[in-house]
């Protein structure tokens, strides 16, 4: 399969990943794209993505615990809707299984090229790579509940949506505000059903001051 052509697999699974959440705004990680498709050789995966990224139809991004990570653009939406320019998205549409095994055949690498993904991408972080991947699904579970609570009043949303991202900032770097990360936390906690993410989460902090 052609760079081109896996550009927009890539890019209808975006799509369909975006659409499932509840909003648009997510950044969905390249190694679990490859997955949801049956795809592993990375390198492949990445040139594909980068096309994306030329073209204005996806956003990437490096983040602390992710290797890779892209996100829909809305020119990329009108993209997809529109059918795209080499068939493959009508085909994909039409039958995705079999467009999944022709991935599984020909987009493959040897299982130590996946392994080692990771750490080729961000080498520095290879060695906090576990606990950087749980403090992740906890902020992605929070941020779930965050958005799809209806008990949470609008204002409190908001104020919260801001919070998080204020957290996820002081995560991401190296010298932690270890002080405002604990005020973050317990101005979160007001809200009764992310406390379950947060103690989660809070745990998993304590491995790191």
């Amino acid at each position: 399969m052609d760079s081109t052509t896996l550009a927009e697999l890539l890019l209808v699974s975006l799509y369909d990943l975006a659409e499932e959440q509840p909003h648009g705004y997510f950044f969905f990680q390249l190694d679990e794209i490859g997955t949801r498709l049956g795809a592993t050789d990375m390198g492949q995966m990445i040139k594909a993505v980068q096309i994306l990224e030329t073209r204005g139809f996806a956003m990437l991004s490096v983040g602390p615990w992710s290797a890779l990570s892209a996100m829909i653009s809305s020119d990329g939406i009108s993209f997809v809707e529109n059918g795209g320019e080499t068939g493959l998205i009508k085909a994909y549409r039409s039958n995705p299984r079999e467009i999944i095994d022709i991935v599984s055949r020909e987009v493959q690498a040897p299982s130590e090229s996946v392994q080692n993904f990771s750490q080729e991408v961000m080498p520095e972080k290879a060695q906090d790579l576990s606990l950087n991947e749980m403090i992740h699904t906890n902020l992605s579970r929070i941020d779930f509940v965050l958005f799809n609570d209806p008990s949470i009043e609008t204002s409190a949303r908001e104020d919260a949506i801001k919070d998080l991202e204020s957290l996820k900032i002081q995560l991401s770097r190296n010298s932690r505000n270890w002080r405002l990360i604990e005020m973050l936390l317990d101005a979160l906690a007001e809200i009764p059903s992310l406390l379950p993410g947060l103690k989660e989460l809070a745990l998993v902090l304590k491995k790191l001051e």
